[in-house]
């Protein structure tokens, strides 16, 4: 199993789901407590399954979230 996730203009600015190949989507992981804030520009995973991070528009200007 993979995890894809999305950055987008609107809040949750970010959301991430699992993915299988051969099966497709899995359910919307769950928002986190604190939401980032600002347009998500993108979003980048680490190899090493540490959180992943989504650049802003407004600050924190970059967002950590696992």
């Amino acid at each position: 199993m993979y995890d894809i996730a999305v950055a987008h203009s609107v809040s949750p600015y970010v959301s991430a789901y699992p993915w299988t190949p051969g099966a497709g989507f899995g359910a919307k992981y769950a928002d986190p407590a604190t939401l980032p804030t600002g347009t998500g520009y993108g979003v980048a995973f680490s190899s090493f399954y540490l959180p992943i991070s989504k650049p802003a528009s407004i600050a924190p200007r970059v967002a950590m979230m696992q």
